[in-house]
């Protein structure tokens, strides 16, 4: 908590914002073994991680950490917006996305009736996706770039082979180009959309190598905007 409070004033002295999610269901997925929430740790909700998205404790807990953070932070400035969700995907619900419209919708409501109630205002809502899955299920574009409740929309792109594990750096930027426009194409209301995620995960998670700075610099620049 105090890393957190720190965090927040060192955002509002430079102006910075920031775009804040309860979980990053990356680590949390990896490290289920320790995570608090974990049934078989003193006090935890969840009996497996594919129950996420279906357990009511767990729906509970959630809650409770949204509530938790708005209740201490929401009145700051440097608060953007909320992505309810890190990187939704089926695995957290059984290998189903059938649940994810209903924890939206239960999410949302609660975090926005709770930021009224505080503070007379709501901050924007997102729910992002590993890019990657949206060719795999094609349910959950539908969510991602038209739900009802969320205000913009909000992908990471980790294309396989030019974003995630780049040979060159023009490769990737013309992925994302096209990425970008395929997003665009998914929206129906004009909300805005922006990627706020990527980068050769692949190279470094899997294959152990640090890309060369300067070869690393200009292909973060290729896709960066």
């Amino acid at each position: 908590v105090q890393l957190w409070d720190d965090m927040f004033a060192l955002c509002e002295q430079y102006g910075l914002r920031i775009l804040l999610t309860p979980f990053d269901t990356f680590w949390m997925w990896i490290r289920w073994a320790k995570h608090p929430y974990n049934q078989q740790n003193t006090g935890g909700p969840c009996a497996a991680r594919n129950q996420w998205l279906l357990c009511a404790d767990t729906r509970a807990a959630i809650k409770a950490r949204l509530a938790f953070v708005t209740e201490r932070w929401g009145g700051s400035g440097a608060l953007f917006a909320w992505d309810l969700w890190n990187e939704i995907h089926p695995a957290h619900a059984g290998n189903s996305s059938e649940v994810f419209n209903d924890f939206i919708n239960d999410i949302s409501q609660f975090l926005h009736h709770k930021e009224i109630t505080l503070y007379g205002r709501a901050h924007l809502q997102t729910v992002s996706v590993f890019g990657p899955v949206l060719d795999e299920d094609k349910r959950i574009g539908e969510i991602i770039f038209r739900h009802p409740r969320l205000q913009f929309a909000n992908s990471h792109f980790y294309e396989h082979g030019t974003i995630n594990n780049p040979k060159n750096t023009v490769d990737a930027a013309v992925s994302v180009g096209r990425l970008v426009r395929q997003a665009l194409a998914e929206i129906q209301d004009n909300r805005p959309f922006f990627d706020s995620e990527h980068g050769p995960i692949h190279t470094f998670k899997d294959k152990k190598k640090t890309l060369p700075e300067a070869f690393d610099n200009e292909y973060f620049r290729h896709i960066q905007w």
